[in-house]
C-alpha cells in the first residue's frame, strides 16, 4: 500500500523547489546539522533533492547572490555526502519590490533561478495588500526569458476571497505558475491558510507544490498535508513539477 493513497507522494515530484536549508542566512535552518536533518527527512520522504531559496528580502534578509552562493557551496558537499540518494542546488525566494522590478529589467542574469535552463524565478509578495507592479514585473520577466513562480498565495489575505482568486487565475493566464506551500494542505499554517490553499486546488489553480521547509520540526505537518493530497488526488500536474525539479 502506498503511503499517500490514490494522489501523489514525493517521489512523484522529484525534488523539494522550495526550502530555507543554508544556514544562518535568513530564518532558517540554524547550522549544518540541522540542514543534514531536514535533508535525512525529505529522502526519507521521498524526494530526490532539493532547491534550497534562502530569502533575499532587502531590510529584513540582505543577503546577496554571491554570499548565497559561497555559503551553499559550504554546505552542499556535507549533505550529500551525509544523505545518499539526495542532490541539492541553489536558487533563492526574492521579495517584491520596486528594486526587484529594477533589476529584471536592467540586469537579470545575476538573479539565483532554477529549473531547466534556469529559467525559473522564485517570488513572494506583501502579505495584507496586493502590490503596485506585479504585471510589470510579470512583463519584465518575460522580456527576460524568465517565467514567475508564485510562492505560496494562500498566505496573501488580499487573495483568500473570490476576487483574489480571479486575480490568481489572471496571472496564471499570464504565464506565472502558483506553488502552494503543501504542509498548508494539512494545517500546518493555520484554518484559513488551510482553507485558502484547499479552495485554490479545488479550483484547479495550483501549478506545483513545495514544502518551505525551515526547520526539521516542520516535517509532520508537511507529511500531514501529502496525506491530504493523497487523499484527494492531485490539483497540479506532477509530471510538469518533476520535470521542473529534476532539471537544471
Amino acid at each position: 500500500m502506498r503511503l499517500f493513497g490514490r494522489g501523489p507522494g514525493p517521489g512523484d515530484v522529484g525534488w523539494d523547489l522550495h526550502s530555507h536549508l543554508v544556514p544562518g542566512v535568513d530564518d532558517g535552518v540554524a547550522d549544518a546539522a540541522e540542514a543534514v536533518e531536514c535533508a535525512r527527512q525529505l529522502r526519507e520522504l521521498g524526494y530526490g533533492g532539493a532547491v534550497t531559496t534562502p530569502h533575499i528580502r532587502p531590510g529584513h534578509f540582505d543577503n546577496e547572490e554571491t554570499q548565497l552562493r559561497a555559503a551553499f557551496e559550504d554546505l552542499r558537499p556535507e549533505v550529500e555526502r551525509s544523505v545518499p540518494g539526495f542532490s541539492m542546488a541553489l536558487a533563492a525566494e526574492y521579495f517584491f519590490d520596486g528594486r526587484l522590478i529594477e533589476r529584471l529589467e536592467a540586469a537579470p542574469d545575476g538573479l539565483l533561478t532554477f529549473g531547466p535552463r534556469r529559467s525559473l524565478l522564485l517570488v513572494e509578495l506583501p502579505t495584507e495588500t496586493e502590490p503596485f507592479g506585479l504585471d510589470r514585473m510579470l512583463a519584465a520577466a518575460r522580456e527576460a526569458g524568465l517565467g514567475v513562480v508564485l510562492a505560496h498565495p494562500e498566505r496573501y489575505r488580499f487573495l483568500r476571497d473570490r476576487a483574489g482568486a480571479g486575480r490568481l487565475a489572471a496571472w496564471r493566464r499570464e504565464g506565472l505558475l502558483v506553488q502552494v506551500n503543501v504542509g498548508a494542505y494539512g494545517g500546518m499554517f493555520g484554518a484559513a491558510i488551510a482553507h485558502a490553499a484547499r479552495r485554490f486546488h479545488r479550483a484547479g489553480l495550483v501549478d506545483l507544490v513545495g514544502t518551505d521547509l525551515h526547520r526539521p520540526e516542520q516535517m509532520q505537518g508537511i507529511r500531514a498535508g501529502w496525506r491530504w493530497l493523497g487523499r484527494r488526488g492531485r490539483g497540479f500536474d506532477a509530471a510538469t513539477q518533476f520535470s521542473i525539479t529534476t532539471a537544471g
